[in-house]
């Protein structure tokens, strides 16, 4: 068999890049081969035979001659890691071939990895191991998806969250809030690299407007990525591109959205729910939850969409929905500031232009951040047949006093209210 030929794929890619010094990786199909020949130990004394280390192992197995001639397999235990360090170097090994690190940064990973790996469960270690490639690619200004990353290292994500922190407060870099900018190329890394800079170039493009909409404000990062590189990515091709945001995350490997970004996001239902909304809820939990969370931040973004859309001169009298309204991301983009305004003047029905900036800018908050209708407070005051926010009906003091106490405690009560009128009318007096 050709040395340059892989045996799994057949194609001539393989290389010198895993790291370990001796296996060599098919760059075409990722598999890792334990090509290299037996080495020769010499063939004099007891050291006579040949040795091959096996890459997954880290044992020796060594083929030696005893003393009458006859060949024997000894196995040693090689110099190194073993156990669960050894599982966890594999691993950063095997990722380091699909995420494209070179053997100097399998290595620093590696380093990492002994530096912070403490005795914990697997999946804590694997964690650890996660994180450490997690760093090294930050370093070498490189990205990539955490859910990924954590599902290819079989961890949750707090895990590999706190592994994270914890080893950039261990090396002095400390905590720093996660920027927006910095997550938009790790949730667009699974994009089609044929459009993943078209992708990228869309969706920054849209945090100026949103910015300018006070969209961003008090919603976690994490929360906005994905629904921003879906945004982008279905208004490139939007006749061929009729799916949810959940599938979207399915697909590109973002994690199914989950109860946080639920919590984070709940303010994006501010559009006119319809029946899809109620089809959503009418669902059960582990079915629906998913197309549930897709209706929320599908409605909320295309509802910020949908306003700026409708301020288009051209645009204006065309009735838009969340899907049409894609198709006018690149004019919302650039007559971002003027449509903004628009929007503005229309809803407040003031001169937002004239006005000062503070007010300007609280015009414009609250155009596209009205906050969601509450429950009206109940006037216990009126009559009794009116119903609490529970919906029991409301109980006079009489009424508890028949059925619930009892007849000491109702004297009880009585003599203090009794004490506490007589106390404030000769506070009264005195005044």
């Amino acid at each position: 068999m050709d040395a340059e030929v892989c045996p799994s794929c057949g194609a001539s890619a393989v290389a010198d890049e895993s790291g370990d010094g001796f296996s060599r990786v098919c760059t075409a199909c990722g598999v890792v081969l334990d090509a290299a020949p037996l080495q020769a130990t010499g063939f004099t004394g007891d050291d006579d035979g040949l040795c091959f280390v096996s890459s997954t192992s880290r044992d020796t197995m060594s083929l030696q001659r005893d003393k009458r001639g006859e060949a024997r397999m000894q196995r040693l235990l090689g110099s190194g890691v073993s156990g669960s360090r050894r599982l966890c170097h594999d691993w950063i090994k095997q990722v380091g071939v699909k995420v494209n690190m070179d053997s100097v940064m399998v290595q620093q990973a590696c380093d990492i990895l002994d530096r912070h790996l403490t005795r914990k469960p697997l999946n804590q270690q694997m964690a650890i191991a996660a994180a450490s490639c997690y760093e090294v690619l930050q370093n070498n200004g490189r990205s990539i998806s955490l859910p990924a990353l954590a599902k290819m290292a079989q961890c949750t994500g707090s895990h590999l969250f706190q592994a994270i922190r914890a080893i950039s407060e261990s090396m002095g870099k400390g905590t720093r809030p996660v920027m927006l900018e910095d997550l938009l190329p790790e949730a667009a890394q699974s994009i089609d690299p044929s459009e993943r800079s078209q992708v990228l170039s869309r969706a920054t493009a849209l945090l100026e407007p949103l910015r300018r909409c006070w969209f961003l404000e008090g919603r976690a990062p994490r929360c906005i990525g994905p629904v921003l590189i879906f945004v982008a990515w279905k208004s490139l091709n939007l006749p061929q591109r009729n799916i949810s945001l959940a599938s979207f995350c399915e697909m590109h490997g973002l994690g199914k959205p989950n109860s946080s970004v639920l919590a984070a996001n709940a303010d994006l239902n501010k559009a006119s729910r319809g029946d899809g909304y109620s089809a959503a809820r009418g669902l059960c939990p582990a079915v629906g939850v998913a197309r549930l969370i897709s209706f929320r931040h599908g409605l909320g973004t295309n509802y910020v969409l949908i306003q700026l859309a409708s301020q288009i001169p051209w645009v204006k009298g065309q009735k838009l929905t969340s899907r049409t309204a894609l198709a006018y991301v690149p004019d919302i983009v650039r007559y971002s500031a003027s449509l903004v305004v628009d929007a503005a003047r229309s809803a407040v029905g003031a001169k937002v232009v004239e006005q000062a900036a503070d007010q300007r800018s609280a015009a414009i908050y609250a155009t596209f951040r009205k906050g969601r209708k509450r429950f009206s407070t109940v006037d216990y005051s009126g009559s009794s047949d009116v119903a609490d926010c529970d919906g029991n009906r409301y109980i006079s003091d009489s009424e508890i006093d028949v059925h619930i106490r009892s007849e000491r405690e109702v004297n009880s009560v009585k003599a203090f209210l009794k004490s506490r009128k007589l106390q404030e009318e000769e506070t009264a007096k005195e005044d």
